[in-house]
């Protein structure tokens, strides 16, 4: 231990004494990292590139609706600042969509699986015919190959979200403080919902920090979405996220969901 203590106070003291490279710089409104150069501008353009594919993919790949109103139904109107929360319920399950105070003005939980249903082009995009002997018998067949395509989709969706998250909602959070988001209440207590909605706004609390290991002490930090950035995750949590659990119990037998919105494997 002795020999580690000298060979760590050696390398403090050759780090504070030796003049190391410069990584980051200013130039005016320019930050200079190594041989990259960009602006504030550019990564609020960026941000707002960002959330228009997000748009458009939460529009077209997943919910299925035209912003100029074309084929299929219109996408439902969401008014965020009517939704309520209460924050400090921890009952399984809970969360702002499920608070019976919020009346929407759809079911999300069948809004799109009976639109599959009911709507003949999603209907064929998503359903196969049964095979000889199955007709009548009344047991949906759906297309393995369009449903992974659906996933996929989702994913994409799901990444776009998260660095969007990332780039908007003030001090960029650490990946493994922002994967340990909630949307809901889990199971026996094992952690904590952290994303609610606060006069209007969508707020995601992290619950890890970098600290947690030393200080065993959580220091759950709020981070406020855009309302243009929330609106795209409670539309996705309250139309799509029902969907995709329909999927996986009708394609993967799945009977279980997690309830973190990012994670290293989903879906």
């Amino acid at each position: 231990m002795n020999h580690i203590m000298q060979q760590r106070t050696y390398g403090r003291r050759i780090r504070e004494s030796t003049k190391a490279s410069t990584r980051v710089a200013w130039a005016g409104d320019t930050i200079l990292i190594d041989k990259v150069a960009f602006s504030i501008e550019d990564i609020r353009t960026v941000s707002f590139g960002l959330r228009e594919t997000a748009r458009k993919r939460l529009l077209t790949d997943l919910l299925f609706v035209s912003e100029n109103g074309g084929e299929g139904e219109e996408l439902p109107p969401l008014q965020l600042e009517r939704i309520v929360d209460d924050m400090g319920c921890t009952d399984e399950g809970w969360s702002f969509l499920t608070d019976g105070r919020n009346k929407f003005v759809v079911d999300g939980e069948e809004w799109l699986a009976g639109r599959v249903f009911r709507e003949v082009r999603l209907r064929e995009r998503f359903m196969r015919k049964g095979r000889a002997g199955e007709e009548g018998k009344g047991r949906a067949r759906w297309n393995e190959r369009t449903v992974e395509g659906y996933f996929r989709r989702v994913r994409q969706f799901k990444e776009g979200m998260f660095t969007l998250a990332h780039l908007s909602a003030g001090a960029p959070a650490r990946g493994t403080e922002l994967i340990t988001v909630m949307h809901r209440s889990p199971q026996q207590g094992r952690g904590e919902r952290g994303v609610f909605v606060d006069d209007g706004m969508v707020v995601f609390a992290t619950s890890y920090h970098k600290n947690y290991q030393h200080s065993k002490t959580k220091k759950p930090i709020q981070r406020y979405l855009p309302e243009e950035v929330g609106e795209l995750l409670v539309y996705y949590l309250w139309l799509v996220e029902p969907f995709v659990r329909i999927l996986q119990t009708a394609t993967r037998d799945q009977v279980e969901w997690s309830d973190y919105i990012w994670e290293p494997k989903n879906e």
